[in-house]
């Protein structure tokens, strides 16, 4: 699996619960040793970002099932790769016009993962 199709399968699940009108979508995932934690934020044109738990019309269970559903995804991506290459975080930013950006994290050399001001350099 190529970084591309990972993005791709994320990406058709995460479009399942973006409202109409939406201009820009920031998907993070955090993967540990023995965990991961995912979420993602919306922006309506000329609006504010949403978090995912508090979009209209999307309950926790849908966002659940959609989250471990993106984990068999980036799981078998991450599989694939070597273990220099095996990344700890991932943001994905995704414009409506179709333009997307993906940013990985590494963890530090005590294994601790470092993503300083996250909301700042993604939620603006």
């Amino acid at each position: 699996m190529t970084d591309i199709e990972m993005i791709q399968g994320v990406f058709s699940i995460l479009e399942k619960t973006l409202p109409m009108h939406w201009e820009k979508v920031v998907f993070h995932a955090q993967y540990g040793e023995a965990s991961y934690s995912m979420e993602y934020y919306v922006r309506k044109t000329h609006g504010k970002f949403v978090h995912c738990f508090d979009l209209p019309g999307v309950d926790e269970s849908t966002l659940i099932a959609d989250f471990f559903s993106m984990d068999k995804v980036i799981d078998e991506y991450r599989k694939t790769l070597r273990p220099k290459d095996l990344w700890a975080g991932m943001t994905l930013t995704v414009q409506s016009d179709g333009n997307f950006n993906v940013d990985y994290a590494f963890p530090n050399e005590d294994g601790d993962l470092e993503e300083p001001d996250w909301e700042g350099k993604y939620l603006k």
